[in-house]
């Protein structure tokens, strides 16, 4: 009886062992993951509703008016998303809209890249283009209510210091030729946007 009473100890000692080492080992993992691969480097904005500035016509479709925007940085890897006051789809049939993200990557030199969003009732696409060249490199974008969420990649983003930001969206409705509605909004509203970036 003694001797299977130890047994059974010794038997349960091994397990316990064994899970502390599957424990000790999947807590090494993570910390070697995140160690190599980096926590996300996170930044946001957030924008008062209803200061769409119309230069044209009397009215406008909320989807322009932003009203909170991030990024999250990893690596070299970046997903933008915007959020606005009305659902995406309520664009209409004849409405054109369009968010501009300029980026100002700081890793010794300046490297300034445009983010653009551009759709009307039936398409979306982005792209991306770096200042002072200009072929343009398509991005994946997907929305969902009342965001949009860009997924682009930049080799600088990896040694940059900080990154410098602003989000400007405009909306166009023509009537035949004549352009009968334009309204714009800029998000931060009074200066650039910045988010420190930890390498």
């Amino acid at each position: 009886m003694e001797e299977q009473a130890g047994a059974k100890k010794s038997r349960r000692l091994k397990l316990v062992i064994i899970g502390a080492a599957m424990v000790a080992a999947l807590l090494g993992s993570v910390f070697l993951y995140i160690f190599l691969v980096g926590n996300p480097n996170q930044g946001e904005i957030s924008d008062p509703a209803n200061d769409v500035e119309l230069t044209v016509g009397t009215d406008y479709p909320g989807v322009i008016d932003i009203v909170h925007a991030a990024l999250e940085a990893k690596g070299k890897n970046l997903t933008i998303t915007i959020e606005v006051r009305d659902p995406v789809t309520d664009l209409g049939d004849d409405g054109f809209a369009q968010y501009n993200l300029t980026l100002m990557l700081d890793n010794g030199d300046l490297d300034s890249y445009e983010v653009c969003v551009e759709f009307n009732s039936s398409n979306m696409r982005a792209c991306s283009v770096k200042l002072g060249e200009s072929a343009a490199q398509p991005l994946s974008v997907e929305y969902s209510q009342n965001s949009i969420v860009v997924k682009a990649s930049f080799d600088e983003l990896q040694i940059a210091k900080e990154i410098q930001w602003f989000v400007l969206s405009t909306f166009e409705r023509y009537s035949g030729d004549e352009l009968v509605s334009d309204a714009s909004d800029i998000a931060p509203d009074d200066s650039l946007q910045t988010t420190v970036l930890k390498q």
